[in-house]
């Protein structure tokens, strides 16, 4: 049954925040996100190519 609800949130990564900067250009956005079948965690690149693994067991992120 579908609710609408909202479940669960995960923190990737963050950007940090400059006042000077308009927040549009502050966003960086992920750009790629694919299931690593052998492991059992999505790689997540952004637009950056900042590279991080989410393990969806134990919702660890490290960085690549």
């Amino acid at each position: 049954k579908q609710t609408g609800k909202f479940i669960e949130g995960i923190v990737i990564y963050t950007a940090e925040k400059d006042p000077a900067v308009e927040s549009d250009v502050r966003d960086i956005f992920i750009t790629d996100m694919k299931l690593d079948k052998k492991t059992g965690s999505l790689i997540i690149t952004n637009e950056r190519g900042e590279k991080f693994r989410f393990d969806i067991q134990t919702k660890k992120v490290t960085k690549e």
